[in-house]
Parts: structure tokens; sequence; C-alpha cells
């Protein structure tokens, strides 16, 4: 049997002089004309029904594009491989009525900058509903 080229071996990436010299690019380094960012709203919750989605305010923030939620994302996208054999299990980029763990992404803001998308995605307010007890 025949050993793995990479694993277990020590070497050395041949980028590394470039980022520690300060000559390295990074993907946020990237500016194209008319570019616009993404920042996501993310759930404070561990488990919760989504009541509702708020995002007038966000909206009226200068440089806000859009906001996506995740009723209108799954409604127009397939959901995604999840890496098991379980068919019934669906899993999408942004949750859609319940989030399932803290962090789990409700909405993504649309805006001129990545500065202002992060502002505005602050204004989004979701409505959790806790679920009833057993």
């Amino acid at each position: 049997m025949t050993g793995f080229r990479y694993i277990g071996t020590k070497r050395r990436a041949k980028e590394h002089p470039r980022f520690v010299s300060g000559h390295g690019r990074f993907v946020a380094d990237i500016a194209l004309p008319g570019m616009k960012h993404v920042a996501l709203v993310a759930s404070p919750h561990a488990s919760a029904r989504i009541v509702s989605i708020d995002a007038k305010a966000a909206l009226s923030a200068p440089g806000v594009l859009y906001v996506l939620t995740g009723e209108e994302f799954c409604a127009n996208t397939d959901s995604l491989a999840i890496g098991v054999d379980a068919p019934k299990v669906t899993r999408w980029a942004l949750a859609n009525g319940v989030v399932r763990y803290a962090g789990e992404w409700v909405a993504a803001v649309v805006a001129d900058s990545r500065a202002l998308a992060e502002d505005a995605a602050e204004l989004v307010e979701v409505g959790h509903g806790a679920f009833p007890s057993i």
C-alpha cells in the first residue's frame, strides 16, 4: 500500500512569504466596478420558529438594494446536498420557518458596500417564537 503524498507531510506553502511580507491579495481586497456586497443575518436562538422578518428599516438604509429572506430563497431554489444518505432531510442556505441552531442564517442583505450591508443587517428584525413544550 502506498502512502499519501501530502497527508502528514511537512510542507511550506508557496504563498506564505507573500502574505507575511504584506504583498498578499485577499478576496476582500478585490473591488470590481458595480460589485455588490452581502451581509448575513444570523439567528441568536438555538431552536425557534421564525414568526416574522421585518426588513423595512434595512431597505430604507442608504445603499441597500435588497433583503432576501429564507422563505423567498427556498421558494426559488433547490435544497443543498447534505452529504449523508437521508432523502427526507432538506437543508437550505437560509432558514425557512424554523432555525435549528444559533447562528443559522435567516436573511441576506445586499448593498453597495460591505459596511452598508453590515449596518443594514443589524436593522433586520426577526421575530422568533418558541416551540410548545412537550
